[in-house]
């Protein structure tokens, strides 16, 4: 559903913070306010957000990949420390134990399986975001075979304080769902889609994004979230596996989409 407007929360990303200063996130689309052919084209920036969002969701009923979004400026220190964090050692560490303990799981796996990693990650992310996605924000289709070997998606999701109930869960009206599309041969009737992940608080997904990662999307982001008072916040990065090789194609188009090459 894409006629909503982006409102409400919309509002209290951009406005001022409470000391004069400038607001630390930047609305994102792959668009400048008309339609862009060069889709990987990252815009940050406060302007326009009206008519980005709405031609964003034009790309989007056209099947064109596009997305809008709110990311925390690079130029933050939290993006620096967080970055800091998964490359170092221990989360490093963990996170191969964490994707070859799963992969082995899998039917016929062994260590050539492509799933599992036999060395480690580069100590460099090949990307990092962190993003909160507001009324009828959302991500549409897409693989993610340019931005890095193997993708980290941290949900953290706000909801209101109660007290008295402590199931403060993302509801399913909400829209917002990471979902992935079924694998060759196990789509079920007519829905391509076999994986829903609901947006939770301080919880990971890893998969492989290269040389081709599942199809996935980020559901469009209904005004009832804001007004029961949830929030969807995540971090997203990519890990760099040191065999992977990268043409300089790849390389210009991994820049255009880190949005580097070209800012407002």
């Amino acid at each position: 559903q894409m006629n909503e407007n982006n409102s409400g929360d919309t509002n209290d990303m951009a406005s001022n913070q409470e000391d004069g200063s400038s607001s630390p996130w930047m609305y994102a689309t792959n668009n400048v306010g008309v339609f862009n052919r060069d889709v990987n084209r990252k815009t940050r920036s406060l302007e326009n957000i009206s008519n980005r969002n709405e031609t964003a969701r034009t790309m989007y009923e056209q099947r064109t990949f596009s997305y809008a979004k709110w990311e925390l400026d690079r130029s933050h220190p939290l993006v620096s420390e967080i970055e800091q964090t998964f490359v170092g050692d221990e989360i490093r560490n963990r996170v191969k134990r964490i994707i070859n303990k799963y992969a082995n799981k899998k039917e016929g796996a062994d260590n050539n399986d492509p799933q599992q990693l036999t060395s480690g990650f580069s100590d460099k992310l090949a990307d990092l975001f962190v993003t909160h996605y507001s009324t009828s924000d959302f991500l549409s289709p897409h693989d993610d075979s340019i931005s890095g070997t193997w993708a980290f998606v941290l949900s953290l999701m706000e909801g209101p304080d109660k007290e008295e109930n402590n199931d403060n869960k993302w509801n399913d009206d909400f829209g917002g769902f990471l979902r992935f599309e079924c694998p060759v041969g196990e789509m079920v009737g007519n829905d391509r889609w076999c994986e829903n992940i609901r947006p939770s608080f301080n919880t990971a997904l890893f998969f492989r994004t290269r040389p081709r990662g599942p199809l996935h999307e980020v559901m469009p982001v209904s005004w009832r979230a804001a007004q029961e008072g949830y929030r969807r916040f995540a971090v997203t990065g990519w890990y760099m596996d040191p065999s992977d090789t990268w043409s300089s194609d790849d390389k210009a188009e991994l820049d255009k989409m880190r949005g580097i090459d070209e800012e407002l």
